[in-house]
């Protein structure tokens, strides 16, 4: 998948046609959930891995699912950010698959658990359509 919309398509395809779909990023999880233990489609979200803004004065970040941690952090020093919470998988963890699993950085427990370091996400249910949800 490369856009939002071809998230859509393809989760109503999937829908209409019963096939469960298991997306994909950095796979760095211990918990095996991308694996389709009962058949279908893996969506690959890698290529979701853009910074669309960062505000330095709001010190805030919008960004695509499939965006590693490490690179986030490496563009936000760059403007004299940085992550609040970040896991120890950061070299090859996405946003997504932390926000999916309610990650909570190494080190950095202090900040809590990452969706609350998170004020919104804009989520493409099973059924294609997009809603947003807020921390």
């Amino acid at each position: 998948m490369r856009t939002e919309e071809d998230a859509v398509k393809l989760l109503k395809f999937a829908n209409r046609h019963k096939i469960p779909v298991v997306p994909r990023a950095g796979a760095s999880s211990g918990y095996g959930g991308v694996i389709p233990t009962k058949g279908g489609i893996v969506a690959d979200v890698t290529p979701l891995n853009k910074i669309i803004n960062v505000d330095t004065e709001g010190q805030k970040a919008v960004v695509q699912s499939g965006i590693i941690w490490e690179k986030l952090e490496r563009k936000l020093k760059e403007k004299g950010l940085s992550l609040q919470a970040i896991p120890s998988s950061a070299p090859s963890s996405t946003v997504g698959g932390w926000l999916s699993q309610s990650g909570a950085g190494y080190g950095s427990y202090e900040f809590g658990w990452g969706h609350k370091s998170m004020e919104k996400a804009r989520v493409v249910l099973p059924t294609g359509e997009i809603r947003e949800f807020r921390s």
